[in-house]
């Protein structure tokens, strides 16, 4: 299959190479804000473990004195303008899961638009910030950065990291010269994935790994799980660790947006095992508007936990803001 994929890719490579070219040559025009701008992405789609680490950013910068806002494409939401986040309003379906999110956690402002230019001009003149956080924008060329994180997920196979089609890269490993620092999430080892150890040697590195925290202080034992995220084994892993008797794992596609029916049958499935509800806090944020049971259902939220690197990231960040 990867040698019937290898010609897609090829051509994939192309093209994404053409348009960063037409961006530098100035074809196509990139704005640069008078605010500066930080980037939370990756070059790999999906689960790389990117909004654990936009909020703790956010925490950090705001503990230093600063006044940061999230500029989110919105991705999964009906919104396809600019859109200041109403965290206790707006839903999930208007503005996409993690954006509502990141709005319902950060603390801090969360403008929704898929033109980030168009977006960060929106924040200068509408919103007393003295930044701008871009989650999940490596690839938005439209708009300057100051300073680009690139998240990696230390828990995807080597397999994964073939461009598209034939793995899931974005972009080439040569995108790693526009990143300034790489954070690696879900550390479990002292040694990173050989892949990830050699392409990343010459990088500024931090390394965190996620525990789970409950919404209830009710002890949990046997948990129905319930995701629609992009890596649901790595939830299912976390629950195992966290000591739950795991009596079923029912898994969505990723950005799923529930229905009451679900909601029922799961709720029916449950009380007939025995079992209470746990499910991410991403599902929870579309599913505690659809009239979940009282006492069955339990969400998680997931801690950061660094290995090493967190001052320097912080420090290091707060040095490309002056």
């Amino acid at each position: 299959m990867r040698y019937l994929l290898s010609p897609f890719a090829v051509i994939y490579f192309f093209l994404i190479t053409l348009r960063e070219i037409l961006y530098k040559i100035g074809i196509f025009r990139t704005y640069r804000s008078p605010l500066p701008v930080i980037c939370v992405g990756n070059i790999t789609l999906g689960g790389t473990g990117k909004t654990p680490v936009t909020l703790w950013l956010c925490q950090q910068l705001i503990s230093k004195g600063y006044k940061p806002c999230i500029l989110s494409r919105g991705y999964g939401g009906q919104i396809r303008d600019v859109h200041l986040v109403n965290a206790s309003a707006d839903t999930a379906e208007m503005v996409g899961d993690e954006t509502l999110l990141l709005a319902q956690l950060s603390q801090v402002p969360v403008v929704i638009a898929p033109k980030r230019a168009k977006g960060a001009r929106w924040i200068e003149q509408h919103l007393d910030v003295s930044l701008i956080i871009m989650d999940d924008g490596f690839q938005h060329f439209g708009l300057f950065r100051n300073f680009n994180i690139l998240c990696f997920d230390a828990q995807k196979s080597a397999c994964e990291y073939s461009l598209l089609p034939i793995g899931r890269m974005r972009e080439a490993w040569g995108a790693l010269a526009r990143a300034h620092h790489v954070v690696v999430t879900k550390v479990e080892s002292p040694h990173l994935p050989t892949v990830l150890e050699t392409h990343l040697a010459s990088m500024d590195q931090s390394h965190c790994r996620y525990q789970i925290s409950l919404s209830s202080e009710e002890p949990l034992s046997r948990v129905i799980l319930v995701s629609g995220i992009a890596n649901p084994d790595f939830f299912e892993r976390l629950g195992n660790e966290s000591g739950f008797q795991v009596v079923k794992h029912k898994i969505f596609n990723d950005h799923y947006m529930y229905r009451v029916e679900d909601i029922k049958d799961l709720e029916e499935e449950a009380i007939s095992i025995r079992a209470k509800i746990l499910c991410t806090e991403k599902d929870w944020v579309k599913i505690k508007h659809l009239g979940p049971q009282d006492g069955l259902w339990c969400h998680s939220h997931l801690k950061l936990e660094w290995i090493k690197g967190e001052n320097e990231l912080v420090e290091k960040a707060a040095s490309f803001l002056t």
